[in-house]
Formats: C-alpha cells, sequence, structure tokens
C-alpha cells in the first residue's frame, strides 16, 4: 500500500514537526538574542535552515543544520539540530544514512527530548528498507516506552502498515482499529480506514473492504484518500466481477471529481468493463479518450494495447496492427504487442514480414517470455516451411515440445524408461481418470507392464486382463498376453501359466512373443513335474538356436526372467549374426542399462551408431544413451545427444521424449526458464479441458515458477487454469496441485482450503485425506475427524481408506478417545516410515493409557527394534520412563543412554533430563547434579532447560550447597518460561530466606 500513502507521506515530508519548539524557542530565541548579538546571528541560520526544511530545499537545510551545531556545540540547541539534520536525510529518501545517523543520535543524545522522535523515525526508516522484523520490534518498543507520546500515533499506524507488510492481516487491522480508537481525532484516522480496507481487499474479503472504504468517503469527504476510495471500490467491483456495479461507481467518481487525480485509471477501468462486457465500441471509445486527453498517462500504453487487441479479435489485423505498433517501448505492453503485430502479419498473408519481426523480437533478451514465444513461432513457421533443420535449432533453443505427443503418457513412459516405476504407477493411474479410449488404452497397458517391472505380479496381472478383456484389438496384445502368462509363473500357479503360454503360441505363431511362450510352456513343464515333455520343448527351443534370431530370442527370454547375465551372453552372440547385429546391440545395451552398468550401455550403444547410424533403431538408441548419460549426472553430455538426436532424426517418435529429457536436465541445474518451456509446449498441444494429460506440465510449471519466484506467483499460475476451466475434472485435479504445493511449502491453513475445494468423486478421497491431516496439523482435530470418517463410509473402495483409518486412530488418541482409537491403530502393518512408526508409537501410549502394559512394552520395543533415528529414540524414552515407574533404575538408565546415543536433537535433552532423575533415585546426587548442569550450559534453550535448572537446584541444596541453589532458582525464575516451575522457584527462596 506504499504507492498509496505516498500522499500522506508528501504532505508529513513538507511539514517540519513544530509542536517540540514553537512557544518555547520563541521565547528562548528573544532573550538570547538581547544577550548575546553573536548568538543571535547563529539562531538566525538555525530558523533559516527550518525554513528551507519546510520549503523542501532538504540537501541546503541539511548543510545549514550540520554547520550550525558543529559551529556551536555548546549550545542546548544542538540535539534539535542533529535530529532536523538527519530528518533531511530521511525526507530526501537516503534512508540507509538517516539510519545510520540517527543511531549516532541515540548514541550521542539519549536522554534529549528528540530521541523519541528518532526512534519512532527509525522505525519508518526500517519499513522503508523493508526491514520488517526490525520495524515491527522498534514501533512495538516505542509503543510501550513512549505510550503517552505525540509520536504514538504514528507508531500505531505504521506498526499497522509492518504487520500489513509481513501479510499478517489480522495483526495489521488490530493496529489500524487501535489507532482509530485511541486518536478519534487523530492525523492517521482516514489513513487507517483505508489500510483497513485494503487489507480486507488483500484478502479478496471484498464486502468488509468496501465497507471500510465507504465509511472514509462519508466521513472524511475532505481527505486525500476519498478518491482513491472511490475508484477502489470500482475495482473491487470488477474484481468481483459485478461490471454493471462497477461502471456506476467510475462513473460516479468523474461525476463527482471531473479533474480528480484518478480520473484516467477511472477510465481505462471503465474501458475494461465494456470489454468484459462484450461492448468493444465503447471500449474502444473510451480508450481513445485516454490515449487523447491524457497523452502522458501511465494508461495511455494499455488503453492502446487493449484497442489493438479488441481489433484483433474481430479480424480487424490492419486496424489492430495500427495500435499495437503505436504502443511505446518504455511500456511492459511493448513486447506483447510487438508479438502480436507478427502474428497479425502472418494472418494477413504476410509470412516474410511476419519471420522478420519474430526475429526482431528474438533478440531481444529484455522481452523475457514473449522473446520465447517469438522463438516458437518463429520453429512453427519453419516446420510449416519444411526447413526441418531450422525448426529443430530453433527448438532446441527453447527446449519444446514435439505437438504430436499425449503429454502425460509420454512422462509416464520416459519415467518407465528410466526405471521409475512408482512415478510411472502414479501417472498411468491418473491417466486412467480419463475416458478417451486412445490414451486410456495405452495407459492400462503401460501401467500393467510397470507394475510387473516392480514384482507386484497379483496388481499386474489384474490389469493385464483388462486390457485383453477390453481391447481385443490392441496393439501391445500379443506382448500383454505373454506377461499375463509371466504373471502367472512369477505367481507359481503354474496350471494358468500354462495354459496362457499356449495360448500365446496359437494365437501368435511364428513371432518372437511364440517363440518366448515356447521356452515359457518348457520352464512350467519343469515345475509341474513333467520333465519329459519339459525336455522335448526346451531341446526343440535350443534346436531353433541354429537359426538367425534363436540366440536373440533366448537374450529376451533371459532378460524377461530377470537372468540378465544369461541375457547378455545371448545377445553378445546374437551380435555376430549379420541380420540380428543392430537389434542385438541395441538390445544388449539396454541390458547393461537395466542393470546399472551405465559406462558400458554407452559404448554399445555407441557401436551400435557407428555401425548403423541410419538404422530403424538409431534414434532410440540415441536417446538411450542420452539416459544413460542422465544416469552418470553428465547433464551436458545427455543434453548435447538429445540435440543430435533432434538434427538427425527429425521426424523420430524420440524427438518429443527428447525435449522431454532436455528439460528435466535443466532442471536438474537450476535453470528453470528452459525446463518450464518444455512444460509450456507440453500443455499448448492438448486440447483442454478434455485432455487432463496436461496435468503433469502444468504441475512441472508451477514447480518451476516456485522455485524460481516463489509459492505465491505458482499459485497465482494455477489459478489461470482452474479459473478457465472451472466446473472441469482439470480445474479441479490443478486444484489439487495447488493445495499440494501450499501443504509441502508449509502453508497448512491455504492448503487445507483448497483441499475442501474439490468435489469430483475421484479426487475427493484423497482431497478429503490431506484436508484432514491439513486439519490436524492446525490443531482442528474435530475437523479432522468429520473429514477420515467421510472418506471411510462415503468411499469404503478408495486406495485412501487405509490411511484414513490409521489417522483417524491418531487423531482419535489425541482427543483422548483411547479405546476407540485402539480400533483403527491395530490395523497397522508391519512398519517402514517414520508415520507407520509414529502410529505404532501412539499405538502403544494408547496400550499404557487402558493399563495394557505388557503390551505397550510390546509395542515400544517394536519401534525400538525396527525404527532409526527419532521414533527409536522415542520408543527408548518410553520404555526407561516404564522402567523407572517399576523402579527398575538400572534398565531405565541404560534405555537413557541408548536414546542419548541416537544423536537425534529432539531427544537427547530428555534423555539427558531423565538420566539426571534416575541417578537422583539412585542417591548419586554428584552425577546427577553434574547431568543437569550439562543440559544447563550444552542445550541452554532446549525444552528441558528450565527443569534441569531446576532439578540442578534441588539437588544443590539437598547436598548443601546453599548458595549454588540460591543462584539456580533466580535463574528459573529469570527465564520465567515455565510458570509452575517459577512459583516454586519464588517458594524455595521464601523457604531458604525467608
Amino acid at each position: 500500500m506504499f504507492y498509496i500513502r505516498r500522499i500522506r507521506i508528501k504532505a508529513e515530508e513538507t511539514i517540519i514537526d513544530k509542536r517540540c519548539f514553537l512557544m518555547y524557542f520563541f521565547f528562548l530565541t528573544l532573550l538570547l538574542f538581547f544577550a548575546n548579538p553573536s548568538l543571535a546571528e547563529d539562531k538566525d541560520d538555525f530558523t533559516l535552515a527550518k525554513k528551507l526544511m519546510n520549503e523542501g530545499l532538504y540537501e541546503i537545510a541539511y548543510d545549514e543544520f550540520i554547520e550550525f551545531a558543529e559551529k556551536n556545540s555548546d549550545s542546548p540547541d544542538v540535539p534539535e539540530a542533529y535530529y532536523f539534520a538527519y530528518d533531511c536525510l530521511f525526507l530526501q529518501g537516503k534512508y540507509t544514512d538517516a539510519l545510520s545517523s540517527f543511531k549516532k543520535f541515540i548514541h550521542l543524545f539519549p536522554l534529549s527530548s528528540f530521541t523519541p522522535f528518532v526512534q519512532e523515525r527509525m522505525g519508518e526508516l526500517y519499513l522503508k528498507l523493508k526491514d520488517y522484523e526490525k520495524a515491527k520490534e522498534t514501533f512495538e518498543r516505542f509503543i510501550k516506552i513512549y505510550p503517552e507520546n505525540e509520536k504514538a500515533e504514528d507508531a500505531l499506524f505504521w506498526l499497522g502498515e509492518t504487520y500489513y507488510n509481513l501479510k499478517e492481516y489480522e495483526k495489521a487491522r488490530y493496529y489500524y482499529n487501535l489507532c482509530i480508537e485511541r486518536y478519534p481525532k487523530g492525523r492517521f484516522y482516514d489513513y487507517s480506514l483505508f489500510s483497513l480496507g485494503f487489507s480486507y481487499r488483500d484478502e479478496k474479503k471484498f464486502n468488509e473492504a468496501v465497507r471500510f472504504f465507504k465509511i472514509l468517503i462519508d466521513s472524511f469527504p475532505n481527505s486525500s484518500l476519498v478518491e482513491d476510495a472511490f475508484v477502489s471500490i470500482g475495482e473491487i467491483a470488477f474484481e468481483e466481477g459485478s461490471f454493471d456495479s462497477s461502471l456506476a461507481v467510475l462513473n460516479n467518481y468523474r461525476e463527482n471529481y471531473p479533474k480528480g487525480k484518478l480520473y484516467e485509471k477511472s477510465l481505462f477501468y471503465t474501458g475494461r468493463v465494456y470489454m468484459k462486457k462484450g461492448k468493444g465500441d465503447l471500449a474502444i471509445e473510451i480508450f481513445e479518450q485516454i490515449i487523447k486527453k491524457f497523452p502522458d498517462s501511465k494508461y495511455k500504453n494499455p488503453a492502446l494495447y487493449y484497442i489493438g487487441w479488441t481489433y484483433l479479435e474481430r479480424r480487424k489485423f490492419e486496424k489492430a496492427l495500427q495500435y499495437f505498433r503505436m504502443v511505446e517501448r518504455r511500456s511492459k505492453l511493448y513486447y506483447p504487442s510487438f508479438y502480436w503485430s507478427g502474428i497479425i502479419l502472418e494472418r494477413q498473408g504476410k509470412k516474410q514480414e511476419a519471420v522478420e519481426q519474430f526475429q526482431n523480437l528474438a533478440s531481444i533478451k529484455e522481452a523475457g517470455g514473449y522473446r520465447n514465444d517469438a522463438i516458437y513461432e518463429l520453429a512453427r513457421i519453419a516446420y510449416e516451411s519444411k526447413k526441418t533443420e531450422r525448426a529443430d535449432s530453433l527448438i532446441y533453443v527453447l527446449e519444446g515440445t514435439n505437438r504430436k505427443w499425449k503429454a502425460m503418457l509420454l512422462k509416464a513412459n520416459s519415467r518407465f524408461e528410466r526405471k521409475q516405476y512408482q512415478e510411472a504407477i502414479e501417472i498411468y493411474k491418473q491417466i486412467l481418470t480419463e475416458e478417451k479410449n486412445g490414451v486410456r488404452k495405452d495407459a492400462i497397458y503401460r501401467l500393467a507392464s510397470s507394475l510387473f517391472k516392480i514384482e507386484d505380479y497379483k496388481k499386474a496381472e489384474e490389469y493385464f486382463n483388462i486390457y485383453l478383456t477390453n481391447y481385443q484389438d490392441g496393439e501391445d496384445r500379443k506382448e500383454a498376453m505373454l506377461l499375463f502368462a509371466e504373471c502367472a509363473y512369477k505367481l507359481k500357479r503354474w496350471k494358468d501359466a500354462l495354459a496362457r503360454y499356449r495360448n500365446v503360441k496359437t494365437n501368435f505363431p511364428e513371432t518372437r512373443e511364440a517363440k518366448l511362450a515356447l521356452m515359457g510352456e518348457g520352464w512350467t513343464l519343469s515345475k509341474l513335474g513333467r520333465d519329459k515333455e519339459a525336455y522335448a520343448i526346451l531341446k526343440k527351443v535350443k534346436g531353433v538356436e541354429g537359426e538367425k534370431k534363436d540366440y536373440l530370442t533366448l537374450g529376451d527370454a533371459a532378460y524377461n526372467a530377470g537372468r540378465f547375465s544369461e541375457a547378455i551372453s545371448n545377445y553378445k552372440k546374437a551380435t555376430k549374426e549379420k541380420g540380428t547385429r543392430e537389434v542385438s546391440l541395441f538390445k544388449l545395451g539396454n541390458t547393461y542399462y537395466r542393470i546399472k552398468r551405465y559406462r558400458d550401455a554407452i559404448k554399445t550403444y555407441e557401436e551400435m551408431l557407428k555401425d548403423f547410424s541410419m538404422g530403424d533403431l538409431a534414434d532410440n538408441a540415441y536417446f538411450k544413451k542420452g539416459e544413460a548419460l542422465r544416469k552418470l549426472a553428465d547433464y551436458q553430455g545427455s543434453s548435447h545427444t538429445m540435440e543430435s538426436l533432434r538434427k538427425l532424426y527429425p521426424s523420430s517418435e524420440y524427438v518429443g521424449r527428447s525435449y522431454s529429457l532436455s528439460g528435466d536436465n535443466y532442471f536438474d541445474i537450476g535453470d528453470f526458464d528452459n525446463a518450464r518451456l518444455h512444460y509450456q509446449k507440453m500443455v499448448e498441444m492438448l486440447k483442454l479441458p478434455a485432455d487432463t494429460a496436461a496435468v503433469v506440465p502444468i504441475n512441472g510449471i508451477m514447480k518451476c515458477i516456485q522455485r524460481k519466484d516463489g509459492v505465491k506467483r505458482a499459485a497465482e499460475f494455477a489459478d489461470t487454469y482452474i479459473a478457465r476451466f472451472e466446473g472441469t475434472y482439470l480445474s479441479e485435479r490443478i486444484t489439487l496441485l495447488k493445495a499440494d504445493m501450499f501443504y509441502y511449502s508449509g502453508k497448512i491453513k491455504e492448503a487445507e482450503e483448497e483441499y475442501g475445494k474439490i468435489e469430483h468423486e475421484k479426487l475427493k478421497p484423497l482431497a478429503l485425506y490431506y484436508q484432514a491431516r491439513s486439519l490436524k496439523s492446525l490443531k482442528r482435530n474435530d475437523g479432522a475427524e468429520k473429514k477420515l470418517r467421510e472418506i471411510i463410509d462415503e468411499f469404503p473402495r478408495s486406495r485412501m481408506v487405509s490411511k484414513a483409518v490409521l489417522l483417524l486412530g491418531k487423531v482419535l488418541f489425541e482427543a483422548k478417545k483411547y479405546s476407540e482409537s485402539l480400533e483403527f491403530l491395530e490395523k497397522t502393518k508391519e512398519p517402514k516410515t517414520d508415520e507407520d512408526f509414529e502410529i505404532v508409537f501412539i499405538k502403544g501410549e494408547v496400550y499404557l493409557k487402558l493399563n495394557y502394559k505388557e503390551k505397550a512394552i510390546e509395542t515400544f520395543e517394536e519401534v525400538r527394534d525396527a525404527a532409526e533415528g527419532k521414533w527409536k529414540g522415542k520408543a527408548l524414552l518410553r520404555l526407561g520412563n516404564i522402567m523407572l515407574d517399576d523402579g527398575k533404575l538400572s534398565q531405565a538408565l541404560s534405555l537413557y543412554e541408548q536414546a542419548e546415543k541416537t544423536g537425534e536433537s529432539e531427544i537427547i535433552p530428555e534423555a539427558y533430563f531423565m538420566k539426571g532423575k534416575v541417578l537422583e533415585k539412585q542417591g548419586n546426587d554428584k552425577e546427577a547434579l553434574k547431568t543437569f548442569l550439562k543440559i544447563k550450559y550444552n542445550l541452554p534453550n532446549s525444552p528441558f532447560t528450565t527443569k534441569a535448572i531446576y532439578e540442578a537446584a534441588e539437588t544443590a541444596l539437598k547436598m548443601g550447597k546453599k548458595q549454588d541453589a540460591l543462584s539456580l532458582y533466580k535463574e528459573v525464575i529469570e527465564r520465567n518460561d515455565d510458570k509452575t516451575l517459577t512459583i516454586r522457584a519464588k517458594d524455595r527462596l521464601k523457604t531458604i530466606n525467608p
């Protein structure tokens, strides 16, 4: 709000605060004049300096004040002269110099009557310098020390402004209201009203904002802020979509203030309202008024731009071009105007002029995103003109995407190829929510294959069955049938496997899959104990090995069975055959890649590319080589390889994936601009909102923006898509991404609100679960319990039910509903993650609460033995406490010492403290005292420090060290961070020194 507050600041800066010296200095000057003529002359200089300051001649005034102070070092006016001199620095905007000077003033004149003014002004300086924490501290200290000072009103208002800038709006409003209540006729009353309105506007609480703006208008009709309040009400109506209301307010403003300072701004918003209402002619008429009547206005260039845009929408290209070209270079809208001019030239059929326009824009680094858009358009035109190499080089600059690819499926497939199967599985599952058969079909097959890779054969079998049942003409049907058979084999269902292998042979004879199925049939018969039949089949397979592709087939079989050494051996043999050399080298490279022998993989791919640079698999080999280089963290080499792929094979199906891989490289090295370009191109090629694959690249863009510009900007980007496709699955999916971003950024309140907006049936359970987690973090356990029960009751088949059950158990425990919580907590499986260990730990706590001590001990021991770090330490502490309660002091001491050795900062203070308590109970007061004092000196800010100091005092008193005990009790009182111990320490002091 500083841009509005300049009105107040300017007024304040042109008037010296005369309150401190008006009458006093008049009489003093008169007396001194008659007493000492030379001194009277100096006083004239002092008076001159004040006049100069009043007139805004701050530089000269500064010199005069300093000269006066230096010449008259014994004068009582010296502090005042320095105060005004340093204030001149403030009024000149030399904030850093002013701050250091005011600090010097406080050091030189700590008891001066001007010192409070200096301290308040220092708060304003910190605010100007955006050191909000220092500003807050300074204003709060001022209000506490000088509550009746005339500058207290200033401090209250500026403290509100400080909290506003920290986006702590509730606290800001507290101080604005306090300023109004304490100073009903104060100088900041109207400013506080305006700030209240503006803070509500920032939080989009528009009704409250408008209420305060109206109070300001009605109560202070002569305030310099009335016009701002008027126009703000019009802007709020515009933001709410109440265009008629906005129009009425803005028109009313211009009637009341025909020469108002915001006249052209109101015109500009009026034009935008007409645009929103679809009244282009009226919008153009309003914008033309701005251009003609206010040629120097900051709204002139936006007006030109919007006129150009209106004509562009009407396909009146010549008129649109005319206005876009009138936008001045100094304007932020110059580059978008430049870009749209190029688009218009192309639509007019002036392709060469369009190319020149885009080339010019592409050469301007300052053009930012529009420079990249221009490069993209040049690439598009080059492709259309069949200038493939030119297009490839431009796309390389942008690291864009091929529009032929479906982004989400592409990203999932790339994760699959990089063996990042879990991430691939999540994306494939998202794709399955899309009903388009083409995307869904491929996703089901790939999902099944990914599950097979992670050895979840049961789930893989389920999805292969869906694919084979629903897609009789699926391109990957024979591969799916073979893997369907392999699932049964892996699950040791030999009869099912045998039937399925034979089914592959029957449906796809004379194929690679049939040969692999034949081998599988032989292995399965062997498992069934049918050795003669198995031998006959395996002999037949072996007999085929003499033919050209037999070693290749055996290599494939070995690879699919996870027998990688055998696969490598067979593929090497196959490379010696001319007809199979290319594919065998490729598969040999893939096998090395699979077992993480990346350098061998790269060497093999290079050998293949040397011999078969134009072969069918060359582009694939380039891509795999790039992936292998990336695995070795050779991001430059990986990107260079992708560049070669695009240059040599411009029509390859791997071009799109190569852009994605290069984009990942850029993201990993922190070049988020280039990474973002890739994701944006993916979005642009999709049909929105139907193609929900866009969720993945949109998420990528959000991550880039978050890493570069912060969470707020990323959220604003997400909001554009959420609003654009409101009511669709895509909109809700992006809302979920936004909520996740807030959640993992620690903005829990915002996350909870976003999760609460999700209504789509497929997303609702997940959203409810994380909404519950957010509510729990916000200490709103009742709300969390309600959301978790909703998942369990309304979505019983959701995969989130198991997680909801466990979290509900935790919530019920915290609500002291122990028996009910145990019902859910006992469903915990073998713990693996920190979250699992936390739940098991809570289960142990519940057993204790219900007096099931043996079960509690057993549970804590389970955590101790299986966990590491924090939860191991917590379990050891809890077991130690149980032993301590049972009087098993040696066991308790041993457990606390083990907890201490976990090295966890959260555990060590409590472990030391409890160790001291055990030593105390063992009668080893000396060691107990030493242990408590170690906490005092080594862990001075831990939650157990005050407790340790108190226990040290008790032990010292018990040992007869009365003076030491007194000192320690006093320290407990001085720390005053544990009320109970503070009271006890005071009582002890009274007892020791009655």
